[in-house]
């Protein structure tokens, strides 16, 4: 994370040199930032339109880092979770999600409060 730290302390000109002449040092900043937050559904976009399209990357660094003195994100265009969902699924049921393993925690929950209550 020092790199991404350091990368985004650079003085607005500094940034935007780097993305017209250093460009893969952003895609680096775009797969870090997005590996340590967890936001898997970004980092397939970081490889496909970052690695496998490189120029369209490089322009959209270009344009982004020269308005808004920021490193481009695709999470502006797609959201944290990069329009992808992964669902972990319960292992007893392949079926069932996450959400659903939640909803029967809660209700276990509430039933024994229900007993300890009487």
């Amino acid at each position: 994370m020092t790199y991404c730290k350091f990368l985004d302390s650079l003085p607005h000109l500094a940034k935007i040199l780097f993305a017209i002449f250093l460009n893969p040092l952003f895609v680096v900043y775009r797969f870090i930032t997005d590996i340590t937050e967890k936001n898997y559904g970004l980092v397939v976009w970081d490889a496909l339109l970052g690695v496998a399209i490189h120029p369209f990357f490089w322009i959209c660094n270009i344009v982004w880092t020269s308005s808004k003195d920021k490193i481009f994100s695709f999470a502006d265009f797609f959201g944290n979770d990069g329009g992808i969902h992964f669902e972990a699924t319960n292992s007893a049921d392949p079926g069932t999600s996450i959400a659903n393993a939640q909803e029967v925690k809660v209700e276990d929950k509430a039933d024994t409060t229900k007993e300890e209550t009487k």
